[in-house]
């Protein structure tokens, strides 16, 4: 499979391929990427999942707003942004952790909700 392919670079170049492509079939492989030990890899697949994700994908991307890297989480936020087409509640990726995780549970309530 694709997404295990052992060079990180090949990884992410995938996701930017997929998102290229605007191939809804791949966001499977996006959320797989998002569990990616490489940054740059997760933050490519959050990348990619604003294009070509959906509704189906926004759980998990709510999930990796925990990723430990503010890039990764700037990205997943505005991912999450772009499927959702409405404002979200308020997520600051450089915050103070604990400050995130509030954040993190009103936007997946928010979520629910719709």
């Amino acid at each position: 499979e694709l997404t295990t392919d052992p060079d990180p670079f090949f990884r992410a170049s995938l996701a930017g391929v997929i998102e290229r492509l605007g191939s809804p079939s791949g966001a499977r492989a996006m959320v797989v990427l998002l569990a990616d030990p490489e940054w740059n890899v997760r933050r490519s697949a959050a990348q990619a999942l604003g294009t070509v994700g959906g509704k189906g994908e926004v759980l998990a991307l709510i999930g990796a707003l925990a990723d430990k890297d503010a890039s990764v989480r700037e990205t997943v936020y505005a991912a999450i942004a772009a499927i959702a087409r409405t404002p979200l509640p308020t997520f600051d990726p450089n915050g103070p952790e604990e400050a995130r995780k509030g954040q993190i549970a009103a936007i997946r309530a928010w979520w629910e909700r719709r």
